[in-house]
């Protein structure tokens, strides 16, 4: 499974050309009236963000005596945080559109269970259900063998919780899920439809971890446990190896191309590996 990134001769994509013309109104200090159009809107979003939200939370300050008085302090901190995450959200969408990959991203999630925990105090626990990709320890390794651009939740979490935040890696051999139909070849989310539909996978191709811990029945299997002594198991789940790796954008022929797969650590990157022959698409 350790197939050589695609380039663009593989697709049969032209070469960019560098164009000779230089667009109308365009000089020294001056950009062309394309750029300007196309800046134009996201300056006004930018604007209308600061002021939607300033203008929120404004209203909430001045209503803060009366919520607390009706429904504590708590509600009304927990006000607060929801447009502290309607801010990072529009900042978001406005910086990556709808793209999920995302450094702002990641740390606003992040801060968010960290936040979340240091309210609950010290004996307070926290059950976050998210992506393999988000919750792990170590940053992703892509197709191409090169690491994730950007930290992942997960680093943020264990560099601030420590042995407090255990990871458990879910992962199926076959079977259906739900997606967004996306046309796109490589950046799947740039160009995903509004069709939510079930996509199916066959059973993973040998050397992947899926199918060297392929077994009948679903089970749980303690990663720490599994690797406190030596063994050929233990090896094998210290040494890196290709997994399934799903968006919420796909189209069939991911499950073919390296799009599908990441290469992951189990004993550096999770705790608990969660294993199902057979899995069945959710239903919306």
């Amino acid at each position: 499974m350790h197939e050589r990134p695609l380039r663009r001769r593989d697709r049969g994509l032209p070469r960019r050309r560098r164009s000779r013309h230089r667009a109308a109104g365009a000089g020294p200090g001056r950009p062309a009236a394309g750029l300007r159009s196309r800046a134009d809107p996201l300056a006004r979003a930018r604007r209308a963000r600061a002021e939607n939200l300033a203008e929120l939370r404004a209203m909430l300050a001045a209503r803060r005596d009366r919520i607390v008085a009706r429904r504590g302090d708590d509600t009304y901190e927990v006000a607060q945080r929801l447009v502290w995450l309607a801010e990072r959200r529009v900042d978001i969408a406005l910086v990556g559109g709808d793209n999920p990959v995302s450094h702002e991203r990641e740390v606003a999630m992040a801060e968010t269970v960290a936040w979340i925990r240091d309210r609950l105090g010290d004996d307070g626990r926290v059950l976050l259900h998210a992506h393999n990709g988000h919750v792990g320890r170590s940053r992703s390794r892509m197709p191409n063998g090169r690491l994730s651009h950007s930290p992942q939740m997960g680093e943020y979490l264990v560099a601030r919780l420590g042995s407090d935040y255990a990871v458990v890696y879910s992962t199926f051999d076959a079977g259906e899920f739900l997606a967004f139909y996306t046309r796109g070849w490589v950046g799947a989310e740039q160009f995903k439809t509004r069709l939510l539909r079930a996509f199916s996978v066959r059973p993973a191709p040998r050397g992947t971890l899926e199918a060297t811990l392929r077994a009948p029945a679903a089970y749980a299997l303690d990663v720490g446990e599994a690797t406190a002594a030596a063994g050929p198991l233990a090896d094998y789940l210290r040494a890196e190896h290709w997994s399934r790796t799903f968006t919420y954008a796909w189209r069939p022929s991911f499950a073919v191309f390296p799009v599908g797969w990441t290469g992951i650590a189990p004993a550096a990157d999770f705790d608990v590996l969660v294993y199902v022959p057979l899995a069945a698409a959710t239903r919306p």
